[in-house]
């Protein structure tokens, strides 16, 4: 059916949209959620234009910018640090970008970047774990290339000055600072050359490792007999650190002021310390569930799954029921901070207070259900649901991208306002010291201030304000 322009009631409804758009005042949002929701929140939060519920996402805050097309993407820029990352499908793929380079990653398995050096020459890698590796800074001498397992090279990696291999694991040669150890069908043989140090093993029968002045390491049918030495430097009080044994019937830790022994390790044996360390005194009846200890600046009552509680300078934990209930006193650089945890992170409380000042702020969640936050300088949020912060807790990334889609109610309010959003804004309150606003989507729509005060259906259909009623959009 084809409708033309001269319709009466085609025309008569034009006439009204006409009227109601040059005649209404300009607004401070356009309100069709879930669907469309563009404008200025209320004084003190965050702008936000979104479409689609959680979907589609822009936010604009001091210094910062946010953008997404959930799942797909999703990018924030840092205008202060001059930072911003990106993400698709995160972990799928990411990008982060700083000033001078960049980094990005899929799945943390292939893994790019490119910087600039101190002199102002260009640096990349290229990383596909753990198959292949590329770094290039210009300079041979630190520069590599690898394929793993047939050949190649690694600098400054894997807790290694430098790493060769050639067919892994016929041949490795593994450098640190002052020695190097070159194996065979590693680990089974290994030799060990450097400076004042020497060694060979052939695993798991025997090894013996020495270095002048600082150890000397013996094994024999590895992991069940060992004998290690360790020279204590002098800026740590000197002497030799000694571990002894011969699993599982023995073991025997010494050192100055210090020694401990196990019988049926782990589960037996005692800690004694005395000066020049801090006295303490430990015995271990079923060791890690029956142990009790005390001494100048630690203590340990442990009687797990029961209770434990353990202390030491600026920490106390307790567990009760083990592994239910876990309680922590922590202080870290004038800040108490106290935390409950019930099965690990289902239910997790921080409470920070800062003595001498008025100021408390906390940190609540319980998964899968919700997420609370104070500051402790009046901003506050909530939001049910919560899946993913309490396991893996501040990812921003993982919060942009996919947090948005579970939020089905969100509470922020800050010292100046507060915002209620039910089902990604469809059921809207928001409120500051100047007004309050409440709307459903497009349906309804009320507004109370100082200079105004009415309703709304279907932005117009029927309303009222301080003049009086007023219905069809404007045209009554």
């Amino acid at each position: 059916m084809r409708f033309h322009p001269k319709t009466p009631c085609l025309a008569l409804l034009i006439a009204c949209a006409a009227h109601s758009l040059a005649a209404a005042p300009v607004a401070d949002k356009d309100h069709f959620a879930p669907f469309y929701t563009v404008g200025q929140p209320l004084d003190g939060l965050p702008e936000r234009d979104r479409q689609l519920g959680p979907f589609i996402e822009l936010a604009k805050m001091p210094g910062r910018n946010e953008q997404a097309l959930r799942p797909f993407y999703a990018a924030a820029q840092d205008e202060n640090t001059a930072t911003s990352w990106k993400a698709s499908m995160y972990p799928l793929f990411s990008i982060r970008e700083y000033p001078g380079g960049h980094r990005w990653n899929v799945l943390e398995l292939l893994v790019g970047a490119k910087a600039e050096s101190s002199s102002g020459e260009p640096i990349t890698s290229l990383e596909l774990w753990p198959l292949f590796w590329h770094y290039d800074t210009g300079v041979p001498e630190e520069s590599y290339d690898a394929i793993f397992p047939l050949a190649g090279t690694l600098r400054n990696r894997l807790f290694h000055k430098r790493i060769d291999w050639f067919m892994f694991p016929a041949f490795v040669r593994a450098e640190q600072p002052g020695r190097i150890d070159t194996s065979i069908l590693w680990p089974i043989f290994r030799h060990r050359r450097g400076e004042g140090e020497s060694g060979f093993a052939v695993w798991p029968l025997f090894g013996h490792f020495e270095g002048e002045g600082k150890y000397d390491n013996t094994y024999a049918l590895w992991p069940l007999l060992y004998d290690n030495r360790r020279t204590i430097p002098e800026s740590k009080g000197g002497g030799e650190y000694r571990s002894a044994g011969a699993l599982p019937f023995y073991t025997k830790e010494t050192a100055p002021g210090m020694k401990s022994e196990s019988y049926l390790w782990p589960f037996f044996g005692y800690t004694k310390e005395e000066a020049p360390r801090k006295s303490y005194s430990e015995i271990r009846y079923l060791y890690p569930f029956w142990v009790r200890g005390s001494g100048e600046v630690k203590s340990v009552n442990r009687w797990l799954p029961f209770h434990a509680h353990e202390t030491r300078p600026g920490y106390a934990k307790t567990w009760y029921a083990w592994p239910l209930l876990k309680l922590e006193e922590s202080r870290v650089e004038a800040m108490d901070i106290h935390k409950e945890t019930f099965l690990y992170f289902l239910y997790k409380n921080e409470v920070q207070t800062a003595p001498g000042r008025d100021f408390k702020a906390r940190k609540t969640q319980l998964w899968p259900l919700f997420g609370y936050s104070d500051d402790g300088e009046g901003s506050r949020q909530f939001m049910l649901l919560n899946p993913f912060e309490p396991l893996i807790s501040g990812n921003e990334m993982i919060r942009q991208t996919w947090t948005p889609f579970f939020a089905i109610y969100r509470y922020e309010s800050t010292p100046q306002s507060a915002r209620h959003s039910v089902l990604w804004d469809l059921f809207l309150y928001e409120r500051d010291s100047q007004r309050k606003e409440f709307s459903i989507g497009p349906l309804f729509e009320s507004r109370r201030s100082d200079e105004e005060e009415g309703w709304t259906v279907l932005k117009g259909l029927v309303g009222r304000d301080k003049e009086g009623w007023n219905a069809l959009w404007g045209l009554f």
